[in-house]
């Protein structure tokens, strides 16, 4: 059955392909950033034409990229483009030769949503684009910090602390009340660079509750001997194309923007990205590694020996087995195992499962103690989130180097409390319940005698 490749969808271009640089030469890729993208292509400048139907999946942090990342990593990222034209089949846009090397392409869906948070607010988008961007104020980001149970305020000081980063959302707006990133927003004289620049790191006095309970609970579980420092990125950005054609008007939910802001970039080895959102995928709450720009980023931040958490999705209610799905979007990538670690949840007594469940989640864990209303995978990703920070923290101690993206996965799928979950009356599932001591003692084991 020939591909479709459908309006919003992803496609992932092979290392060695040329396709993506004539798209760009004659026009086909919608930019802002054409001399940005000349130079990573090393390609003479070439606007886009009216009838462009590609845009960079990234377009939106070009400089933010080009400025983070090395020349191998910025041609590395720009082979992800979004499909913005009408649907069509792969044949219908590729050539004879590109379809005999069709396995090579990677094709996929796109996570992002409508949902829009900040109110719709519309002024000149010329003076928006003209504006230089000020300097964001971060005093609230920094007493916010000193809230959270278990992170002493002397990690604060260490330059080279361990980082935990959660993709939050931001504080919603109230019916009739300005909320308070479009009021920092305002205050900053409207330039939308500065406006990324501020939900790119939002302070963690702007994010929601659930945000803050997922870093509440991972700095109880990262241990006092963790010097970590929290970071928020938003999850939801405003559309630049939008702001230019209609002015400032709101945001929708983009995890490529989120993992591709200056924060997510330059995490290094040893440091922890967790994300609890899930979205509506048949019918149910799914993991968003289903997202094509998801899968990319985090393969990419495995390879540098970051450690990526996701939430299995699904509720208390209505949790499901994810495998066949997974197993289809595995093969869909035309990978073995797909990257990060799934957490699932299970009640307090380990006995049921609070989320979706499967062989590709790689452990779950029970609600926290100190906020047992913090439940389902939300909860426990957050749980096994500074656990990871606490695993590697140790790992630096005693082996002095951190534990690979695999090993961990590997610890916290073998070495939990194995338990067996009721999912029927005459149906039980294996689960890895991870606990500290067992996860310490699984990376003793690991130290050469």
């Amino acid at each position: 059955m020939e591909a479709t490749i459908n309006q919003g969808d992803y496609v992932l271009f092979p290392p060695t392909s040329e396709k993506w640089k004539e798209l760009y030469k004659t026009g086909r890729i919608f930019t802002y950033h054409s001399q940005t993208l000349a130079r990573i292509l090393n390609l003479p400048s070439s606007e886009p034409k009216s009838e462009a139907d590609w845009t960079w999946a990234f377009e939106d942090h070009a400089e933010v990229i080009a400025a983070n990342l090395s020349e191998v990593n910025q041609l590395h990222f720009l082979r992800l483009l979004n499909r913005i034209g009408e649907t069509a089949s792969f044949s219908a846009l590729f050539s004879d030769l590109e379809m005999r090397d069709f396995k090579r392409y990677r094709l996929g869906g796109s996570g992002n949503g409508n949902q829009d948070w900040l109110l719709k607010w519309h002024i000149d988008p010329l003076n928006q684009m003209q504006t230089q961007p000020p300097q964001i104020a971060i005093e609230g980001r920094k007493e916010f910090i000193r809230d959270i149970p278990a992170l002493p305020p002397s990690s604060l000081k260490i330059r080279y602390a361990q980082q935990i980063v959660h993709l939050s959302r931001p504080i919603p707006s109230m019916p009739g009340s300005i909320d308070p990133i479009m009021e920092i927003w305002m205050k900053q004289k409207g330039s939308m660079e500065s406006l990324f620049e501020f939900i790119d790191d939002l302070p963690l006095n702007c994010i929601n509750k659930h945000g803050q309970d997922s870093l509440r609970v991972a700095g109880e579980n990262a241990g006092t001997e963790s010097n970590v420092f929290c970071r928020c990125v938003s999850l939801e950005y405003p559309a630049k194309r939008r702001i230019k054609e209609e002015g400032f008007y709101g945001a929708n939910i983009r995890f490529n923007m989120a993992l591709s802001s200056p924060v997510v970039l330059n995490l290094k080895k040893g440091d922890v990205l967790f994300i609890s959102e899930s979205f509506t995928y048949q019918g149910i709450k799914f993991p968003v590694i289903y997202d094509l720009a998801v899968y990319f980023v985090t393969k990419w931040l495995e390879d540098k020996g970051v450690i990526v958490l996701f939430s299995a999705g699904g509720s208390k209610t209505v949790g499901q087995n994810i495998d066949t799905l997974l197993n289809d979007l595995a093969r869909q990538y035309q990978v073995a195992n797909l990257p990060g670690i799934i957490v699932g949840g299970v009640d307090s007594t380990g006995r049921q499962f609070q989320s979706n469940y499967g062989n590709a989640v790689t452990c779950y864990a029970s609600p926290p103690a100190s906020q047992p209303d913090f439940d389902e995978s939300s909860g426990a990703t957050a749980v096994i989130a500074g656990m990871a920070v606490r695993a590697q923290n140790y790992a630096r101690t005693r082996r002095k180097q951190f534990l690979t993206p695999a090993e961990l996965k590997a610890i916290f799928r073998f070495n939990g409390r194995q338990v067996a979950v009721e999912t029927s009356k005459t149906t039980f599932f294996a689960a890895s319940l991870p606990n500290w001591e067992l996860v310490r003692q699984a990376i003793d084991q690991l130290i050469p005698v």
